[in-house]
């Protein structure tokens, strides 16, 4: 007997092989569409990354260069993705599209982090006195910096020197702050206000946001160790100290003007101090190098070699200081060394530095 299949089942099948059909096309299409999204995002993050390296490879080259040269300013191009700068245990790394590269023996002051498609950099050489090394300074345009209350000698002898590119605006009263969604803004405040207060107009900016640096004692020759450089960060509606990683200070003498700028551009207090602490130590095998050959200079003086009354300003006891953890102390050493190397200058003696 001869089956006859019904029309009503015959077109079920049908609709139900088309449905099929576009199912299967649908997750084809997926699949092939989900292949060159990953694909794609590959060749993308292995592009970051190579514009990475370039960059920090750039930037590293940049640094290197003013190692070498004093007040000088260099913009920095870059995509615009965020930079890290971090010192763990005193290494400390820039970091970008997950590549990272160490600052080397460079004494580097910035931002933790550092969002633009521009770097800002400038040096200053410090000098203690002889030449120690080059300070390398970097932030952005999108940073803000407000300098509260400078006296007018402050003002003419250390406001005034820094770069014209970066943003900063000097103020008197804090109340005039306000966030106008700033990247990051850093107040520096020229007082002995411990903690400071912190502006009404930035107490509903986010705690990463705002961080405040208190020089304390800026009269007279303050820079020369006589005053506190102190570091705090946004809690709520206050600011807090922002101690070192063994949570044990928050502050550092002004070793000098440089050292000061140093304090403003970076807004981590374990940063900086890693980086002064480099400084010091160099300043340290420096010190050491002139005190051996103002010793082999006073055995010349001796032995007749070079005029005998050149020995008075050779004198190695000067150089005490430059071992001390008391700024005081360092800066009588500088201040006779000063005075010794321009005598023997005046006298046509061989100078010690």
């Amino acid at each position: 007997m001869k089956i006859i299949k019904s029309p009503k089942r015959m077109e079920k099948k049908a609709v139900i092989e088309v449905q099929f059909n576009w199912v299967f096309v649908l997750i084809a299409g997926t699949m092939i569409l989900m292949f060159f999204i990953i694909i794609v995002n590959k060749q993308k993050s292995v592009s970051d990354k190579k514009l990475a390296v370039n960059i920090l490879n750039s930037m590293d080259r940049v640094l290197s260069g003013q190692k070498t040269s004093e007040n000088r300013q260099d913009v920095i191009d870059m995509f615009e993705a965020e930079m890290s700068y971090s010192c763990g245990g005193c290494d400390c790394t820039f970091s970008l599209a997950g590549m990272s590269k160490s600052k080397g023996n460079l004494v580097v002051f910035a931002p933790t982090s550092m969002k633009s498609d521009r770097l800002l950099t400038w040096t200053q050489g410090w000098d203690m006195p002889f030449r120690v090394s080059n300070f390398v300074y970097m932030t952005t345009p999108e940073i803000k910096y407000y300098l509260v209350g400078p006296s007018l000698s402050v003002r003419r002898d250390f406001v005034d020197g820094l770069p014209v590119n970066v943003s900063y605006d000097v103020v008197a009263d804090i109340n005039s702050i306000a966030y106008k969604g700033e990247q990051k803004v850093r107040l520096v405040f020229f007082s002995d206000a411990n903690p400071p207060q912190m502006p009404s107009g930035l107490a509903d900016a986010g705690d990463s946001i705002v961080t405040a640096l208190v020089i304390d004692g800026t009269a007279g020759a303050w820079y020369n160790g006589r005053a506190k450089l102190k570091f705090y960060k946004k809690k709520g509606p206050v600011f807090v100290p922002d101690n070192d990683e063994d949570e044990t200070t928050n502050e550092y003498p002004a070793l000098g003007m440089q050292t000061a700028y140093g304090a403003i551009y970076s807004d981590s207090f374990q940063n900086f101090r890693c980086n002064m602490d480099d400084a010091v130590k160099k300043m340290g095998y420096v010190a050491r190098i002139y005190k051996e050959r103002a010793g082999q200079l006073s055995q010349k003086a001796v032995d007749g070699e070079i005029y005998s009354g050149c020995n008075a300003f050779y004198a190695t006891t000067y150089f005490n200081g430059f071992g001390s953890n008391d700024p005081s102390l360092l800066y009588d050493s500088i201040n006779l060394l000063t005075t010794f190397n321009e005598g023997a200058v005046i006298s046509s003696c061989p100078r010690i530095y």
